[in-house]
C-alpha cells in the first residue's frame, strides 16, 4: 500500500509542477 501512495503522490507532484509551468508559461506569453 505504501508503494501505491508513493506512486501517487509522485504523480501529483509531477503534476502539479507541470501545472505551475504552463501557468508561469502563458503569464509570460500574455503579458
Amino acid at each position: 500500500q505504501s508503494y501505491s501512495q508513493h506512486i501517487a503522490h509522485f504523480s501529483f507532484v509531477l503534476y502539479y509542477n507541470l501545472f505551475l509551468f504552463l501557468v508561469l508559461k502563458i503569464n509570460f506569453i500574455l503579458f
